[in-house]
């Protein structure tokens, strides 16, 4: 996990609550909009992001592999329209912004991992489902060290509403400092453990004042 400082992730989230609404008829040049992604490549290799909400973006402003990013990488982008009338795209954008998302797979509680995985406190802002991924806005105290993040399963209780558990491993870290960070984890990847075409969840994690469940999900696997 790569922890951001506070303030500039609370600026993000502040862009993310203000400008998440689309004008249909215009865009004017200073409206922006924030929204997660993944990066996607065309039959020439070239790069665009397709949004949670399948929408393209074609970023005209800026050439995505010189910005390091790969294929299918979670990214948060911000962005300005500059016109929908391309044929192949839903909007072709100037690239304001892009930070890569940490992204991983959920895990399984075993016998061998629970100590590995750690459940220090978390406190946790923000859990949504967007497109195939669960994703949390967060802070974590920490020093020096790189923590670790997981979102893990017991595959010995899988009987619904099943409880996917947001773990925190902060390897005894010095809780000095304030950090605040985005993660997604692929819903696909409870594919390895659930038979039925859909399923329901709840989210656990655990805080300093104790564990916080979340309401029922229900999540439908594409076929």
């Amino acid at each position: 996990m790569k922890p951001h400082l506070l303030m500039s992730l609370i600026s993000l989230a502040v862009f993310l609550t203000l400008t998440s609404c689309e004008s249909t008829r215009s865009y004017p040049p200073g409206d922006y909009w924030t929204e997660l992604g993944v990066i996607s490549e065309d039959s020439r290799g070239n790069f665009y992001v397709t949004l949670d909400n399948n929408n393209t973006l074609w970023c005209s402003s800026s050439n995505l592999k010189n910005l390091g990013v790969r294929l299918n990488q979670r990214v948060l982008i911000n962005y300005s329209i500059l016109n929908s009338t391309s044929a192949t795209y839903s909007y072709n954008v100037r690239l304001n912004k892009l930070d890569t998302i940490l992204t991983k797979s959920i895990i399984p509680i075993n016998g061998i991992n629970p100590d590995s995985i750690g459940d220090d406190p978390i406190q946790v802002y923000r859990a949504w489902i967007s497109g195939d991924f669960v994703n949390f806005y967060y802070t974590i105290t920490g020093g020096g060290k790189r923590h670790h993040l997981n979102l893990a399963v017991d595959t010995a209780h899988l009987q619904e509403p099943i409880t996917l558990q947001l773990r925190h491993n902060s390897l005894q870290d010095t809780m000095t400092n304030l950090y605040a960070g985005y993660i997604s984890f692929r819903l696909t990847s409870l594919r390895s453990y659930i038979r039925n075409d859909s399923t329901h969840f709840k989210l656990r994690y655990k805080t300093k004042n104790g564990e916080v469940f979340t309401d029922n999900i229900a999540y439908a696997f594409k076929r």
